[in-house]
């Protein structure tokens, strides 16, 4: 179980760090429903989630729709989003 991670399974925690956070600060300073939203969209980033995915149902994401998707959300997140407003980003 020493197997190091691959970049994709590195890109995927780091957005599924940054949304949780996101979701955290949406539901602490906006609305809950956003944060909700966010962290549901967390667990599609999260490597072990994935695995489950693929192995019980087949559903599997590929790495770079996830890295466009994962990054346009926290662009427009950040660039247009409520939080940016509060925190004047």
């Amino acid at each position: 179980m020493n197997n190091p991670l691959t970049v994709w399974q590195r890109v995927s925690w780091l957005f599924a760090i940054l949304l949780i956070l996101i979701g955290v600060l949406n539901m602490m300073q906006v609305h809950a429903v956003p944060g909700l939203i966010y962290m549901l969209f967390s667990l599609l980033y999260i490597p072990p989630i994935n695995h489950y995915f693929k192995n019980k149902w087949g559903i599997s994401i590929p790495g770079w729709l996830k890295f466009v998707v994962g990054f346009l959300i926290i662009w427009f997140t950040l660039g247009m989003g409520d939080l940016a407003e509060l925190y004047g980003l």
